[in-house]
């Protein structure tokens, strides 16, 4: 989960992302964010709804899954 970490450091520290703009999914015990599909789609689809004119939209995808 370090990859996670050090980019939600990165965006919200360097770039001035707000921390409450960022939808992070993880699997990460106590996650509150599970990365589903279906969460994935749903936060996704809310991402596009919310854009305005000059937004930065980012979906990053770190999988490090098992077979």
């Amino acid at each position: 989960y370090n990859d996670v970490k050090i980019m939600q450091e990165l965006l919200t520290s360097r770039y001035g992302f707000q921390i409450e703009d960022l939808q992070i999914p993880t699997d990460e015990p106590g996650s509150a964010l599970l990365p589903t599909s279906a969460n994935i789609k749903k936060n996704f689809n809310q991402m596009i709804e919310r854009a305005k004119g000059g937004d930065i939209l980012l979906l990053l995808f770190s999988g490090h899954g098992t077979f």
